[in-house]
């Protein structure tokens, strides 16, 4: 009688141990507030040419050593960089074009060639850069060119300086190409190219 006796109140005190919390739980009333957050990214770009300097990009051309050689160019060597943040509304991109500011500022018979091109991956920081292309310039090409075309929401980097992201962005190159020859004349010319960014 003593051992039925301490099996029953055994099994009653585990079956409040297991249906206590359960009662507990149902007691609790649940409260909610609301707070909304609006999120906004404003439509926008900025453009800026990295590794640059002072003196800018000099371009040659000379009177080969051999008679009725072409002509001998040195482009010199330069690390030049496209490089921009966009944020690009839904179903749109962005463009850059360049441009001569002053065209007659270039020889007649001679056209500047700027091709923009992103080396590997690893060059661009994150987002989508565009599709790189080229702009043939000279004293009768008009209006800009579009040399990036396609630009989404993008970071390119500024190769570490002002204490951006590593990456440098798009890579430019010069070079010149000769569209008439018994046009052009010897001399110093100076010309700048303007690049543009917008949708």
């Amino acid at each position: 009688m003593g051992l039925q006796a301490r099996n029953v109140a055994f099994a009653v005190l585990l079956l409040m141990l297991v249906v206590a919390p359960a009662v507990l739980a149902s007691t609790i009333d649940e409260a909610q507030v609301r707070g909304e957050i609006r999120i906004e990214f404003e439509e926008g770009a900025v453009l800026e040419i990295g590794g640059l300097d002072k003196n800018g990009i000099v371009l040659s051309v000379r009177v080969p050593e051999t008679a009725g050689a072409e002509f001998e160019k040195d482009y010199g060597s330069h690390e030049v960089y496209l490089q921009y943040t966009t944020l690009v509304p839904e179903g749109q991109t962005f463009t850059i074009t360049a441009h001569l500011q002053q065209p007659k500022h270039l020889p007649e018979g001679l056209a500047l060639v700027v091709t923009a091109e992103i080396e590997n991956e690893n060059d661009i920081y994150a987002g989508n850069p565009g599709t790189p292309g080229q702009a043939v310039l000279s004293v009768h090409s008009g209006n800009p060119q579009p040399i990036v075309t396609g630009i989404g929401t993008c970071v390119t980097g500024t190769g570490g300086e002002a204490g951006g992201p590593l990456p440098k962005g798009v890579k430019l190159s010069y070079s010149l190409l000769e569209t008439d020859v018994g046009a052009i004349r010897a001399g110093q010319y100076k010309v700048k190219i303007v690049f543009t960014i917008g949708s």
